[in-house]
């Protein structure tokens, strides 16, 4: 985990608040696929969405820090962070839309 170094109970929470976004996406990811391979698409939308903010969001932030330059970087990394965004407010509204 990174930027976790000194400052005691500070550091502490950052690593308890980690955890637990982990734990509870996790816990979304694996709840929301199941119930959405049973037939019920909002939650595989919502799965889906957690994915794409989550994991996948540092994926594609680790690739642009490796591959642009360094005056590059920040506006790349923001791109990613306004793209992932963007597209899992479309699939929450996706799935909002289309439940009964």
């Amino acid at each position: 985990m990174r930027g976790t170094k000194g400052g005691g109970g500070l550091n502490t929470l950052i690593r308890v608040l980690y955890l637990v976004n982990w734990v509870v996406g996790i816990a979304v990811i694996l709840y929301g696929l199941k119930r959405g391979l049973s037939g019920h698409t909002p939650a595989l939308l919502i799965a889906v969405s957690v994915i794409i903010v989550g994991p996948l969001e540092d994926i594609l932030k680790k690739w642009v820090r490796r591959r642009v330059q360094a005056r590059e970087e920040e506006p790349a990394v923001r791109v990613v962070d306004l793209a992932t965004s963007a597209a899992f407010l479309i699939l929450l509204l996706t799935a909002i839309y289309i439940m009964p």
